[in-house]
This record gives C-alpha cells, sequence and structure tokens, in this order.
C-alpha cells in the first residue's frame, strides 16, 4: 500500500516546505506503518489556483499512479516521527484520520503541546457542536479516491466544506495521537465566527445533496440535535428544508424527545427531603437553597422541576454537583453527563463535570472536559484551571503551567490559581518562579489554605532564610490554632512537635472521604489458606521506599503470604521498577485508574491487609483506604509521622521513633517492631574501585564532614552548628548535596555571613550509578544529621557503606529514625541529646581520630551482624506483626497495639 504525503507550497514557504518533506521521510524511515512506501507531492501555489484546487490536483495526480493514501501537509507542519505506525491500526476501517492538535515547544526540541480539544472523534456531531479550529487540523490523511469525492463539490474551495463533506459521507476518526505537529504557533483560531460559519456551512451542503432526493430520517435527526445542543437558528433551517420537501411532516419536525433517566435513582439519596412550605419548582429557588447549605431541600426542588420539565439541564447539574458534594461523585457525574446528552453546548456543565472526574479521580476523561469547556468558552478561567490541574496530575507539567497562565489572564486575581501554579513550577524545580507565584497569592488572600506553609517550604528549598524563624512561629501559632496553614509533609521539617503535627494532618485529611469502621464497609472478612498482603504505593520506581523495601517483597514467606502491588504511579521501565514486578506474585499497573476501579479489584482479589507506602506523600491516594480497600489497613514507612485518619488501623514502627509518651498524637495503633522499623536491602552493591577525593572537588587532608540530606531539611538552626563545627576544627570542610541553583548560593552566602569560608562548603554532583554513589562515602569522615526532620534512607546508605552518624534524638518521628538505626547497630555513642552534645560529639570526632576509627570499626563488625542490615529476619519480624494484627481480625477484636518479639 502505497501513500503520498501533499504539501502545497507558496513562494514564502519553500525552505519550511523542504523541512516538512524532510519530516515525512525521516518518519517513514523511523517506522513505515502499513506503507511499502511513501512520496512526497510538492504543489507549486503561484496565487493563481486556490489550496482546494492544489489538493485535488494533487488527489488527481495520485490516484493515476495507483497510490491509495494522501496526507495533506501544510508546510507550517511536519510529520511526527511515529504518524504512519500511529495509523497502523485505524487504516483498515476508516476513510479520514486526523490526529491531535499539537504544537511545537519554544524550546524547539521537537516536543509538542497538545492544546485544548476533543482526543477522539468519531461523529460529525462532535465537529458539528465544537469550534473547528479547536477539534480538528488541516493536516490528515485520507484514502486518495474519498479525498477526489469530497473535494469535487464547489464547496471545496471552503476549506470546512471539504471537512464537513468527509465527515458526514465516509468513515471518519481523529486518534488520540499526534500525526503531525505545527511549528509555527498557529493551531489555534479563536475567532468567535468560525462555529457560526461551520453550522451555516453545514446547512448549505445539506441543502445542496437533499435538493433532488432529501433523506428526511437524516434530516430529523439533524434537527433533533440541533435543538438539543441549543442551536436555535440552524434548527429553524433545518425545519426549512424538511417542510420544504413534505409538508405533512411539520408536526413530526416540531417534537422532540430526550435521553430517558431513573429520576427516583437520581434523587434517592435526598428521597426523605420535602421542599420548603408554598415552595415551586423554581431554579433560582434550588440554587439559594443549596448555596445556603440547604441541600436536601434544594434536591426537593430539583426533583419538581424534573417531573414537569424532564429536559431542565440547569436542575440535572445542580443535582449532580449536589451529589458529588455529597460524596456521591460516581453518581453526580452519572447525572451531569445526563445533562450533557441533553445540552452539550454548556461550557459550565463539561468544567464542573471535569471538576468532578478529578475527584474520583479520572483525570484523562476530566482533561477531556475542560477541554471541551474551553472549546465552547475560550475565555472560561475555571476550565482553564481545571485543565492545568488535570495536566499536572497527569506530568505534564509545562502544558500545566501554560493553562495556568492562561487562566490567570482571564483572572489574574485568583489565589488557587496562584497556589496551584506555584505548586506545579515547584514540581518542574523552577522555585523562584514558585515562591513568586505563591507570594502573590498570599497578598491577594493570606489565609488560602497551606499557601504560608508551601511558603515557607519553598523558601526551605531554595535556603531562602530571611525571616525564617518569623514565618516558622507563625506557622506554628496558626496550627496551634487549627487554622489549615501547611500541608503535612513540609511542616515535618520545622521545629513542630507530636501534638502540633497531629492537629496539622488531621486538619489536612478533614472529613473529605467518607469512612468505614474497621472490618466493615466493602471489604470482606474471609479466612485464606495464605494472609493476602497489598502493597499500596505510587512510588515502585527509583524512589526511597522501593529502593528500601524491594528485597522484602522477595523474601516474604510464600507458603504463609501471597503478596500483590497496586502501583498507581505513572509507568516506569528503570531498574528498581523491573525488579519489583519480578518480586510480587502479582503487580498491577493501575495509573489513571479511578478510585472506583481500584477498589473493585482490591474487594474481588478478597484482599487481608492493605499497607499504604506513600502517606501524605506526592501520588498518594489515601481516599482509596476510606473505602475499606481490606478487613486490615496499615501504613509503613512511606511517610514518617501519624496520618490523622480514623481508617488506617496500624502504623508499624518501633519504640525509638515512637515513644511511649507520644502514642497519645497518633490516630493509629502502633505494632511496634523489637528493633529499627527500617528495612533495608542488602543487594545494595559498593564500587569496589577505589573512590578519590580530586574527583568530587574535596581537599585530600581535610577533615570531610557531609550530610546528604534534601535542602528542606537544613534550617538555619542545624546550619548555625555545622559553621561552628567548621569553625573549630579549622582544616576541615563541610560536604553536602547540591540541591538545587538557589541552594547552593544561599548556603555559600550563609556561611560567609557567619565567618567560614564559601570554599569551605562542597556540593556533591549527582552520579547516575548508586554502586558508586555508595562508594564516595568512604571520602567523609563524620555525616552529620539535621534536625526536625533528619536523615532517614540517606542514613540507611551512609551507615550501610561504613560511614558514621551522628544525630540529635528529636522529638518527633521524622527526627529520630537515625536513632533508631544507630540503636539497631547497637552505637548509642553517635546518638546525642541535645545540640550542644551533638556540636561538642562532633568537634571532638573529628579531633580525635583514634576515637573515630573505633567507631568506624565497631560500625564495620556491627554491620553484617545487626538487625539493620539482616533483611531475611526483619521480613520474618513484619510478618509476625501481619500474623498478629490478621488474627485480631479473624477473632473479632478491634485494633490495639502490638509488640513484635524477638
Amino acid at each position: 500500500m502505497y501513500c503520498a504525503v501533499i504539501i502545497p507550497i507558496a513562494p514564502e514557504h519553500e525552505i519550511l516546505a523542504e523541512e516538512t518533506a524532510f519530516s515525512v521521510q525521516f518518519a517513514f524511515e523511523t517506522d513505515p506503518g502499513p506503507f511499502s512506501d511513501v512520496f512526497v507531492i510538492r504543489m507549486s501555489n503561484s496565487g493563481q489556483t486556490g489550496q482546494a484546487g492544489l489538493l485535488c490536483h494533487g488527489a488527481r495526480l495520485a490516484v493515476e499512479q495507483g497510490i491509495e493514501w494522501l496526507c495533506f501537509l501544510h508546510p507550517d507542519d511536519i510529520l511526527y516521527p511515529y504518524a504512519f505506525q500511529y495509523l497502523a491500526s485505524h487504516i483498515e476501517n476508516h476513510d479520514a484520520l486526523f490526529g491531535l492538535i499539537s504544537e511545537q515547544l519554544p524550546d524547539n526540541l521537537g516536543i509538542s503541546e497538545q492544546h485544548p480539544q476533543l482526543r477522539k472523534m468519531d461523529r460529525l456531531e462532535d465537529f458539528l457542536f465544537h469550534h473547528p479550529a479547536l477539534t480538528l487540523r488541516d493536516s490528515h490523511f485520507v484514502r486518495a479516491q474519498v479525498a477526489l469525492e469530497a473535494g469535487s463539490n464547489p464547496l471545496a474551495d471552503n476549506p470546512l466544506g471539504y471537512r464537513l463533506r468527509l465527515w458526514h459521507r465516509f468513515s471518519c476518526r481523529k486518534i488520540d495521537q499526534t500525526l503531525s505537529v505545527k511549528r509555527l504557533g498557529k493551531t489555534a483560531h479563536f475567532d468567535a465566527s468560525a462555529h457560526q460559519q461551520l453550522l451555516d456551512t453545514y446547512i448549505a451542503l445539506l441543502a445542496d445533496e437533499n435538493a433532488e432526493k432529501p433523506d428526511i430520517a437524516a434530516l430529523l435527526q439533524k434537527l433533533h440535535q440541533f435543538r438539543q445542543h441549543g442551536l436555535l437558528d440552524q434548527a429553524a433551517a433545518i425545519h426549512k428544508l424538511i417542510v420544504r420537501h413534505d409538508p405533512q411532516l411539520e408536526t413530526q419536525a416540531d417534537q422532540e424527545n430526550f435521553p430517558a433517566y431513573d429520576l427516583e435513582r437520581y434523587t434517592a439519596a435526598f428521597a426523605a427531603a420535602e421542599p420548603p412550605p408554598g415552595a415551586g419548582a423554581d431554579f433560582q429557588q434550588a440554587l439559594q437553597l443549596d448555596q445556603q447549605g440547604y441541600r436536601t431541600q434544594a434536591a426537593a426542588i430539583c426533583k419538581m422541576i424534573l417531573q414537569q420539565t424532564p429536559a431542565d439541564t440547569e436542575a440535572l447539574h445542580l443535582l449532580g454537583l449536589m451529589h458529588c458534594n455529597a460524596g456521591h461523585r460516581n453518581l453526580g457525574v452519572e447525572i451531569m453527563r445526563t445533562a450533557l446528552d441533553i445540552n452539550p453546548r454548556n461550557h459550565q456543565l463539561w468544567s464542573n463535570l471535569g471538576v468532578s472526574e478529578l475527584g474520583i479521580p479520572m483525570v484523562a476523561d476530566a482533561l477531556n472536559c475542560f477541554d471541551r469547556a474551553v472549546i465552547l468558552e475560550i475565555g472560561y478561567a475555571p476550565a482553564w484551571h481545571g485543565r492545568a490541574v488535570a495536566l499536572k496530575e497527569l506530568g505534564r507539567h509545562e502544558e500545566a503551567v501554560a493553562s495556568f497562565n492562561r487562566a490567570l489572564e482571564l483572572d489574574p486575581e485568583n489565589a488557587e490559581t496562584l497556589s496551584n501554579r506555584a505548586i506545579t513550577l515547584r514540581e518542574l524545580k523552577r522555585f523562584d518562579e514558585a515562591l513568586a507565584s505563591f507570594e502573590l497569592a498570599s497578598l491577594i488572600n493570606p489565609d488560602y489554605p497551606f499557601l504560608q506553609g508551601n511558603i515557607l517550604h519553598c523558601r526551605q528549598l531554595m535556603c531562602q532564610w530571611q525571616g525564617f524563624d518569623e514565618i516558622e512561629k507563625r506557622v506554628l501559632q496558626d496550627v496551634d490554632a487549627g487554622k489549615t496553614v501547611s500541608t503535612p509533609f513540609p511542616f515535618l521539617a520545622i521545629a513542630s512537635n507530636p501534638r502540633q503535627q497531629r492537629q496539622c494532618v488531621e486538619r489536612y485529611a478533614g472529613n473529605a472521604s467518607p469512612k468505614q469502621p474497621p472490618g466493615q464497609g466493602g471489604a470482606a472478612l474471609r479466612a485464606h489458606q495464605k494472609i493476602r498482603l497489598a502493597y499500596f504505593s505510587a512510588d515502585f520506581h527509583t524512589h526511597a521506599v522501593a529502593y528500601l523495601m524491594a528485597e522484602l517483597f522477595e523474601l516474604h514467606d510464600r507458603s504463609r503470604f501471597e503478596v500483590m502491588a497496586f502501583s498507581y504511579g505513572p509507568p516506569s521501565q528503570d531498574a528498581i521498577r523491573r525488579r519489583l514486578e519480578q518480586g510480587f506474585d502479582r503487580f498491577m499497573n493501575l495509573f489513571q485508574h479511578s478510585d472506583q476501579q481500584i477498589i473493585e479489584l482490591a474487594h474481588e482479589l478478597e484482599i487481608d491487609i492493605a499497607i499504604d507506602l506513600s502517606g501524605h506523600t506526592r501520588g498518594s491516594r489515601l481516599a482509596l483506604f476510606a473505602q475499606r480497600l481490606a478487613p486490615v489497613q496499615c501504613h509503613y514507612l512511606g511517610y514518617p509521622g501519624t496520618l490523622g485518619t480514623d481508617y488506617i488501623d496500624y502504623l508499624i514502627a518501633d519504640p525509638v521513633v515512637i515513644s511511649d509518651e507520644h502514642l497519645q498524637h497518633y490516630t493509629e495503633k502502633v505494632a511496634f517492631l523489637p528493633c529499627s522499623f527500617m528495612v533495608s536491602d542488602r543487594r545494595r552493591a559498593i564500587d569496589s574501585v577505589d573512590c578519590h577525593r580530586s574527583e568530587f572537588g574535596l581537599p585530600e587532608t581535610a577533615f570531610v564532614f557531609c550530610c546528604f540530606n534534601n535542602s528542606y531539611k537544613i534550617t538555619p538552626k542545624v546550619f548555625d552548628i555545622w559553621m561552628n563545627i567548621l569553625h573549630e576544627v579549622e582544616d576541615s570542610v563541610l560536604w553536602l548535596s547540591r540541591g538545587n541553583t538557589w541552594s547552593v548560593a544561599n548556603i555559600h552566602k550563609e556561611a560567609e555571613q557567619r565567618g567560614i569560608a564559601a570554599g569551605r562548603i562542597v556540593f556533591a554532583t549527582h552520579v547516575e550509578r548508586a554502586e558508586q554513589h555508595l562508594a564516595r562515602h568512604r571520602l567523609a569522615g563524620l555525616f552529620l544529621d539535621t534536625f526536625y526532620y533528619g536523615a532517614h534512607t540517606t542514613a540507611n546508605d551512609a551507615l550501610w557503606a561504613g560511614l558514621p552518624v551522628l544525630t540529635c534524638l528529636g522529638d518527633t518521628f521524622a527526627g529520630r529514625v537515625a536513632a533508631s538505626l544507630l540503636s539497631s547497630l547497637d552505637l548509642p555513642e553517635l546518638i546525642t541529646h541535645s545540640p550542644e552534645e551533638y556540636r561538642t560529639r562532633a568537634i571532638e570526632l573529628a579531633r580525635q581520630p583514634e576515637k573515630l576509627h573505633t567507631m568506624r570499626s565497631k560500625l564495620a563488625a556491627n554491620r553484617t551482624t545487626s538487625p539493620l542490615f539482616d533483611t531475611p529476619r526483619f521480613a520474618r519480624r513484619i510478618e509476625q506483626v501481619y500474623t498478629q494484627m490478621w488474627q485480631r481480625q479473624l477473632a473479632g477484636l478491634t485494633p490495639e497495639y502490638i509488640h513484635c518479639e524477638e
């Protein structure tokens, strides 16, 4: 099968056309797809022939040469490298194929941005009822003979006419993949008259085709569709066409039918409600009642309205929103989709449906809803904001920022949009822009939820400490006052205590998800031959949690346990992911699955114990656990603190990270392991080849203190102590992880302000191989832990590599992890109990090499014998914990503190 790519060339486009032709050849060489050969036909336009005439002439030339398929490609466009491959599964069943509207980003690296659009189209109606420039592109693939037939009408001089004939008479599809990329930023033209022109052109096309032998049934269907979509002028034109050909059909043409639905089911959740005395079927009254919090009475009025007028989309819209706000999101989405079947021209309805689908979450579907809303009303800021949130959730952060910016052009003083844009910029590590966006939001609404905590965290990431103490104090006071001032994770890295951390996390968790009491809900209690464990995480890839746990999954006793992974993070093919997929009995990739789909799968598999590994970290989906995935639910490792919910039964920890005096600040029952709660992977290899200090910018003879913690864990308080240590130990340097451009510059500046030369702070560059990173720990003399949120995986790495870690025992879980590891290694000498003791011990070890050597020798000996790095032993202990949890459940007992014996 052959394909010809036709490129119309105006004199000013000759260079662009050559690049376009090259992209065709490159795509064919990349993957030819269904074609045995591809030809490029350049059609020169001298100005005497319109573009439609050029394309028709090119199509005739191709047909004469026996070429079956054509691609019309504008010189502004380049063919996507995998375009031919993407066609392969569609080409046999269709006559014309269009792709996603994509545009090359300014970096000119070939990356495409996908504009607001309908991502898939199979029906002419999808084209008719939306903005033409935001649904289809000029560049497309079409059967050669079909192109001639569609272009043979005088309407072919109008590109809309040509495309309408294609979609009206032939089998066409827009696929959810990019076929061509526009290079010059001309993708979308927001001419307000474009949609009207589209409809007028279609009416003219119908009038011409039906002039002699009209298809009355088809015209009646079009009449119905135009009326449903609120396009009354076009409906009137179709009505005239029908009556002109058969006056007796006027009555039938006046009738309307709307999709049937079950009103009783739609209102059952509010069945007990009665409308206020004297209330009528008044939508404005229903809306006012809902806004005042009288949801059930508002629903009763909506029911009255819909009993009288089943096609009232406003009442259906409000009823759907009320269900979503009451936690019945799936039914709310269904009701709003019914409303859209009646009137899909309502941009607010599409946007609100998108918001509801984000909450399910069905992110790809939500994005499609926001795109439809923007297509219908390009100036609707909430749809641009929703679109940006959906893109962020899909990991398309650059596109998300562009949509946030568009929303802010339309609504520049929206604190929510500014805050969400800042969060996205933070994900992109554009911390300076993120901080500016957060601070602008604060000027508009300083009490916007979690904003002040985000500002503080962004400053910590950048080590921008001006006014740090004052901001920290204000955040802590606001938490004490019950304000939603910070999300839980950043709050771990400031001077908060266990009580405040519980307050913060409970405010964050709130009552957003309906909860089931332990052992009840949809999760059935059944005794299986083996206990069914399911680990839930968004981080089954190169991530600290997966890095530490990989061997545990492999070592679980398969005679007693069946082990499953529910992965809802983005797909990955890194080395750790490949290892994990082999380490589970069943590994399920559930990225973009809705909560309901995952819950149903968990119930179908009859999980006994569901283990959350994410907590309140990025990508977490704790709402799943609120619906009872399993009779027993616990959290392990991913989040160092209480989750603040009543649906997580257990938290796995140890007596060091959670002391008895702090148990009151945990909403879970704690399952105590006898030694450290942290699992380790003995299979971590360390390069045997010696590293040299010169490779990493370290002086050959100086004493090297190091800390490879993230920059946000470094606070002014601990930095003051570090600089004092460097002052006391003259021939010494501090080796830190290179966080970001701003943190490097700010730390150098802060050091100089404390009288320490910037050159004494050395930053470790990133190395690709973990084996090399572990090996370079040997170049340091002592690892200095941070306060509040200390070293976790970084401490484990250091100790595994043989580097002593000095810590100061904190008050919170996050500040006691290194002490837990050291206790398991029987190294209490490295656990200090005050900042001053921490400072003097660091100086002492640096000044007395024999003491440090003794410490290193003890670490080396204990490394091979202690429980910390005995992973098989750890596996048996945590299995004891799981077994006790399950036995209590089978016995009908409520969760209680568990102490695992040696």
